[in-house]
């Protein structure tokens, strides 16, 4: 199962609202391990953010997973943006990811103008581009029994710009299973969606 990943990252520290907090690493960072077990995933693709899709692919390299990273503009400017700029110690993976995905072919780079709102939408469609591609090689057949998405996030769309909620309605339209991750201290973990 090729698993394309979309989700929060860690909160502000000054955020007015809780989506992802700090303290909730560790325990996303297992739910998102039994949702790739799960889901039987073989590959990953996600773009490398601080939070969901940080610990999406630390996930994938414990359980030997291919890792398909997916940056909107270059690295050094992804790590100040979206890595750097939030609280915790995410250099250091999102480093490693990064190199681990160059050596073997899997870092792709979209050249999108830093910062924008646009850049990261077009990350969205490439995350979802690259899942199907590798869902085709894997069940030529039948692309879409291959494929799946895992959402990481608190169960509900920040607005109409809400970035997670996008990849979850474009990999639903494809057909794609679509497995929730709760990055709030709930009870019950969030429901799979058809």
């Amino acid at each position: 199962m090729i698993v394309a990943v979309a989700g929060r990252r860690i909160d502000a520290a000054d955020a007015a609202v809780a989506r992802f907090p700090l303290a909730n690493r560790r325990l996303v960072a297992q739910r998102i391990g039994a949702a790739l077990r799960r889901l039987d995933a073989t590959a990953v693709v996600a773009s490398a953010a601080c939070g969901a899709d940080l610990l999406a692919l630390d996930a994938a390299v414990r359980c030997g997973m291919r890792r398909r990273v997916i940056l909107p503009y270059a690295d050094e400017w992804f790590l100040e943006d979206s890595v750097l700029d939030r609280p915790g110690r995410w250099a250091g993976a999102f480093r490693a990811q990064c190199a681990a995905a160059r050596t073997a072919d899997d870092l792709v780079v979209l050249g999108e103008v830093r910062g924008s709102d646009d850049a990261f939408r077009a990350v969205n469609e490439a995350i979802v581009a690259e899942a199907q591609r590798l869902a085709a090689g894997a069940s030529p057949a039948d692309p879409a029994a291959a494929l799946a998405a895992l959402i990481v996030w608190e169960g509900s769309p920040r607005g109409p710009d809400d970035l997670t909620a996008h990849l979850l309605e474009r990999m639903r339209r494809l057909g794609a299973r679509v497995d929730q991750v709760a990055t709030l201290r709930q009870s019950a973990p969030l429901s799979p969606r058809p």
